[in-house]
């Protein structure tokens, strides 16, 4: 019997974090970009064997989480 769990992380980072203040009532404008650096990794941990398999892709889709999966 072989046991696996497996699951995918996305790593984000460029965000913006923070506050900002300002009067009642009055919306705020922050100028920001959609432009992010982002990796994917796959991962599965076999509880028999207790090895960890690691995988970078990409991008996190369902071609290559059933690649992965192969």
């Amino acid at each position: 019997m072989i046991i696996l769990l497996e699951d995918e992380c996305h790593l984000l980072w460029g965000d913006v974090c923070g506050m900002a203040w300002g009067k009642r009532n009055m919306p705020i404008e922050v100028p920001m970009t959609n432009e992010r650096e982002r990796q994917t990794y796959y991962a599965a941990i076999n509880l028999l064997t207790k090895t960890v398999h690691l995988q970078e892709r990409l991008v996190g889709d369902g071609t290559n989480t059933v690649a992965y999966l192969q």
